[in-house]
């Protein structure tokens, strides 16, 4: 796999030692060649900094940003923004699958992976696997 997006949940796993899926993400990002191209979405960054504020403080939450910060300043993390033709995009599969609880970021997301021809998603939702690629290490079953 060559390219990658990194989802809320997996920024949240690799974040808290306290998650329950802390273990899986840490095992599953250390075996990520270093040659997989590692992408995020402005709303995940969103997502994954408004619950670690919450959740684990403004400490931890800042800290994650640096995190973020460094991974991008050494090109080992891309960030990509929604346009309005995505924005668009994203609130048409919200309709087109109503029957599910896809979140915003969720559809924003999908909506990249299928922008940018990735090859998989770096995360734990189900809802994820609407985008047709592998979702790793994946929903626990």
């Amino acid at each position: 796999m060559t390219s990658l997006l990194f989802d809320t949940g997996a920024f949240i796993a690799l974040a808290d030692k306290g998650d329950e899926l802390h273990s899986r993400a840490v095992d599953f990002f250390e075996t990520l060649p270093t040659q997989t191209r590692r992408f995020t979405t402005q709303a995940i960054v969103a997502e994954t900094y408004t619950f670690l504020r919450y959740n684990q403080g403004g400490s931890a939450a800042l800290c994650w940003l640096d995190f973020l910060d460094r991974a991008q300043g050494t090109g080992h993390l891309v960030l990509l923004y929604a346009d309005q033709d995505d924005d668009g995009q994203a609130r048409n599969l919200i309709r087109r699958f109503a029957d599910q609880t896809l979140s915003y970021t969720d559809a924003l997301s999908l909506v990249a992976v299928q922008k940018c021809a990735l090859q998989g998603i770096f995360g734990f939702d189900h809802h994820l696997a609407l985008a047709g690629v592998p979702v790793l290490p994946g929903p626990l079953r």
